[in-house]
């Protein structure tokens, strides 16, 4: 199920240090760095992941920072949960994917500037993802998963999102 993200006030109390987080956030020039940044996510920050909450028609988005200069959110996704295709405009994203398994799936354009999807992978608890800018992709927690899919985003500068719709297969039955 496709699902629009709902925002949600941050019910509990954040770790301490996501400050010092927000200002290595903001610094960072390179999607290789931001990456890195994430990657290497001190052990005080990884309890983020019991701060995100889950809606039965909605993934959810909590924004921890929000500035011109970067974005900081933690996602929470159901089982069968996805978002649309997107990018996030000008701006380099990475995430860490605080607890699940997250798949991914990456999207091209065709010939008819039609987005079909083009890839798909898996990626575990841990795993940290980079998307440059205009990458179409989706972030989907599996159906058949028996947990909240977690991920903590950073984007720099602040995205402009745009979605899309996934163009139907070519096939015999499609052109009837």
């Amino acid at each position: 199920m496709m699902t629009i993200p709902t925002t949600h006030p941050l019910l509990r109390a954040l770790p301490h240090g996501l400050e010092d987080f927000a200002r290595d956030v903001a610094a960072r020039t390179s999607l290789e760095s931001l990456r890195d940044l994430l990657a290497t996510l001190p052990a005080h920050l990884l309890p983020l992941a019991g701060c995100a909450t889950s809606q039965p028609n909605s993934h959810t988005r909590r924004v921890l920072l929000e500035s011109p200069e970067c974005v900081i959110e933690l996602r929470g996704y159901l089982p069968g949960q996805r978002t649309m295709p997107h990018d996030h405009g000008p701006a380099r994203c990475a995430f860490r994917v605080l607890a699940g398994i997250a798949i991914e799936s990456r999207h091209e354009r065709d010939a008819k500037c039609r987005v079909m999807e083009a890839a798909c992978d898996r990626f575990l608890t841990g795993s940290v993802l980079a998307c440059e800018p205009g990458l179409i992709h989706s972030i989907i927690n599996e159906a058949f998963s028996s947990e909240l899919l977690v991920t903590l985003h950073a984007f720099r500068p602040a995205p402009r999102m745009a979605t899309y719709d996934l163009a139907p297969h070519d096939t015999k039955e499609t052109r009837e």
